[in-house]
């Protein structure tokens, strides 16, 4: 299970990241070379999304 009904679960999130991580490093490409600057911005906005996120709709 991706997700958990537990607001800001630590495991949820990680769990997340971790589906997309391959994701989030091929995003993190600018002009052909990794990016780490580009790398932690895409993952904050993925978890600031994610706690935003309602389950109970």
């Amino acid at each position: 299970m991706l997700f958990s009904n537990q607001e800001g679960d630590p495991e949820a999130v990680a769990s997340v990241l971790s589906h997309y991580a391959g994701y989030i490093r091929s995003c993190a490409k600018m002009d052909g070379q990794f990016n780490t600057d580009m790398q932690e911005h895409i993952v904050q906005r993925l978890i600031e999304s994610l706690l935003k996120f309602r389950l109970d709709r």
